[in-house]
Parts: C-alpha cells; structure tokens; sequence
C-alpha cells in the first residue's frame, strides 16, 4: 500500500473533494492538479507563480465534464498510473513516503492528460517545471542522475518532459 506524506493525503483528500464538489462522476488529474495548487507546498508556490485559482477554475470548467451525479466515485486508470509513478520517483529517491513534489512530478510525465493540456494552456512549461522541483528538491547531481534513469526506465521515452531529462543528466555530468 502506497504512503503518502500529510501534505500529499491532503492533496488527494482535496482532489476527490473538489471533483465531488463539481459532480464529476471520477477522480482525473486535473483534480489533482487543482488540489495540487490549492494544498500550500512548494509545488502549490510554484504553480501560483505561473497562474491564478480563478484561471484554473475556468479552464478545469471548460474541459471538464461535470454531468455525474455519482456519490461513489473512483480514480481514473490515468490518475491510478500517475500515483503509480510517483510512488516509483519517491523510492528511487530513496523516500519512504511519496510527497506533492513526488505526485508533481509524475504528473509531469504524462504526455497527454487533462492536467498537462490544462497546464499547456496556461502556458506552463512542463519541462521547466520538472526541472524547478528538481532544484528545489536540492538533489545533487547523482540523484538527478539516478532519478532520469528511473523516469528513462519506466517511461521508456514516452513524453516530452522526458526528452527534457536526458539534457538535464549531460548536465548534471
């Protein structure tokens, strides 16, 4: 069974909340994404550097349907394989617990979901988000090394943000 950090129980208690509040008949990231910016953290600081709670709301409105009426609801398989893969950045930064850093991230590597078009659309730059976490993750070279690898692994070069990475590791050389 995953662990997840208060900050991140909150952020995903917070995701369910809000898609119930919108009668969404399901969990997606961008309810993620939203409780990801509403949770204060570091990750949250970040994304209200890059926009506000009100153009978050209009785009999740516009995108998002919100026909279901549903008390019961349950993570999509895209949500279920992003905390899949944040479970998988937190252990292979040796982390017992996976934080919001760690379900950013993830969140980052989708190459095509709900969140990441939202985030295009308010003209956030996944990869240079990526690469901010990163450094305020204070990794050193070798465990932004390690944590490509990982990513190149799982991913097998499937997004954009992945692309990003392997710059970033002949960087890190």
């Amino acid at each position: 069974m995953r662990q997840y950090t208060d900050k991140a129980e909150q952020v995903l208690d917070y995701a369910e909340m809000y898609a119930k509040s919108k009668h969404s008949g399901y969990i997606g990231t961008e309810h993620l994404l939203y409780g990801l910016f509403s949770i204060k953290s570091t990750v949250s600081t970040l994304l209200e550097n890059c926009f506000d709670e009100e153009a978050l709301e209009l785009l999740l409105d516009s995108m998002v349907n919100t026909e279901s009426r549903k008390r019961k609801i349950a993570r999509t398989p895209e949500l279920e394989e992003v905390l899949e893969e944040a479970e998988q950045i937190a252990s292979g930064m040796h982390m017992e617990r996976i934080g919001t850093d760690h379900l950013m991230l993830a969140l980052l590597l989708r190459k095509d979901c709900i969140a990441v078009r939202l985030l295009n659309s308010l003209h956030v730059n996944p990869a240079k988000m990526y690469k901010e976490i990163l450094t305020d993750m204070n990794l050193s070279k070798d465990e932004i090394k390690e944590q490509v690898a990982i990513v190149k692994n799982a991913r097998k070069g499937q997004s954009a943000a992945l692309e990003f990475c392997n710059d970033l590791t002949e960087k890190a050389k």
